[in-house]
């Protein structure tokens, strides 16, 4: 179980597939000057330098690109108003983390869609996605 001050409101996500050949997730506290975000992404596929610098995995970014790794989410739920992500023990400590972040949202039809659809091909088998709301 991830405490609640693990636990922040997600005023703005996006969910895209973008040119440079990557799925990206990106949730934060602010639109215009977010003071914490989460930054999900995955390669469409991977080449022989990705595999080389074990880059041949998801990448996750917390707020800052210094706190950031490939690889490092072990398991996470996805619920129609949060997602709870839980992190390989290096990259919760690196994140100053106990283990894991949860992020709560409110989202449409289509955008909570696309969220999911997305967070399954950036995540793949590490993610359980439910469409229910989280019941406490």
């Amino acid at each position: 179980m991830i405490p609640d001050d693990m636990i922040f409101h997600s005023a703005c996500i996006v969910a895209a597939t973008t040119e440079e050949g990557f799925w990206q997730i990106a949730f934060a506290d602010d639109a215009a000057h977010p003071s914490r975000y989460l930054l999900c992404q995955n390669a469409f596929e991977y080449d022989d330098h990705d595999r080389m610098n074990d880059m041949d995995s998801h990448y996750v970014e917390l707020n800052d690109q210094m706190l950031s790794a490939y690889g490092g989410v072990s398991r996470a739920t996805l619920w129609r108003d949060r997602i709870f992500i839980v992190f390989t023990q290096d990259v919760a400590a690196l994140f100053g983390l106990p283990d894991g972040l949860g992020l709560r949202f409110e989202l449409g039809e289509i955008e909570y869609a696309q969220l999911a659809s997305l967070s399954k091909k950036i995540f793949a088998d590490r993610i359980d996605v439910r469409d229910e709301p989280h019941h406490c």
